[in-house]
């Protein structure tokens, strides 16, 4: 479901200011994808860091959006961002832009583990977005696709430990064509 609703840069500050108040962590996408100029204005006028990139495509547009300087924190996303090598070519240049990596996490299931992976390996991320929001959103949900699924407790994923991204498929939950 895509809302009709697009904010605009008064709106999208007026919303991130009653955020700050509320002592959110960040805003997420605030304006279209391509507002570059916009979204960084609006970095400038608020505090609260501005999230994005999660629907951007390719290493050109992260690097045009961080030389804008657009957002605070840029969160490609595995599935659109030319996979895990080119996220990590964003995180490295977000990186020298003094810039947090959040991947957005849209995916589930074998992107999660692979934005699992790449977060462990960057010095400029913080944090991964892992949706659980029962019982739609539910990780455990998304990981039953595996015989060993990584292990959330008090917030923290235990990193898989098994070849390649450290999970196995459970190979009777493959469909045979």
């Amino acid at each position: 479901f895509l809302s009709p609703i697009r904010w605009d840069l008064a709106r999208a500050e007026r919303t991130a200011h009653e955020l700050e108040r509320l002592e959110c962590y960040y805003l997420e996408e605030p304006l279209a994808m391509y507002a570059f100029d916009d979204l960084a204005e609006l970095c400038r006028r608020v505090t609260i860091p501005i999230a994005g990139g999660e629907t951007n495509r390719g290493f050109h547009e992260f690097l045009w959006m961080m030389q804008k300087g657009a957002y605070d924190i840029i969160q490609p996303e595995v599935l659109f961002s030319g996979g895990i090598t080119g996220c990590r070519k964003v995180a490295a240049v977000a990186e020298a832009f003094n810039k947090l990596v959040i991947p957005h996490n849209g995916g589930g299931r074998l992107g999660t583990i692979a934005h699992l992976h790449l977060v462990a390996s960057w010095p400029n991320s913080p944090y991964m977005e892992l949706l659980h929001d029962p019982p739609i959103g539910d990780h455990r949900h998304n990981w039953a696709m595996f015989k060993n699924p990584p292990v959330v407790e008090k917030g923290e994923v235990r990193m898989p430990q098994g070849p390649g991204l450290g999970v196995e498929i459970d190979p009777d939950l493959i469909q045979k064509g």
